[in-house]
């Protein structure tokens, strides 16, 4: 399970389940590539993962990489 405090880290966390790279994400949701980076830093050691490659795949069974059909209007969505 990947602990996420809000929705930032929510997209974040899709966008890494579709494989995006910190640049990537970061060009997609208006933020530097340090902050998603940091983001995703926190976001492994409050799950208690070691890698990015394990948010992907805990995204990927979860069927979070794609993008709800209810998405609140994000820019990235």
């Amino acid at each position: 399970m990947i602990v996420c405090h809000d929705d930032v880290d929510e997209v974040i966390v899709r966008h890494v389940g579709q494989g995006m790279t910190n640049r990537e994400i970061g060009r997609a949701i208006y933020l530097s590539e340090h902050t998603v980076a940091h983001r995703i830093t926190r976001l492994l050691r409050r799950s208690g993962l070691r890698n990015r490659v394990q948010i992907g795949a805990v995204a990927a069974t979860a069927g979070t990489t794609t993008t709800p059909p209810d998405c609140p209007g994000h820019p990235c969505c």
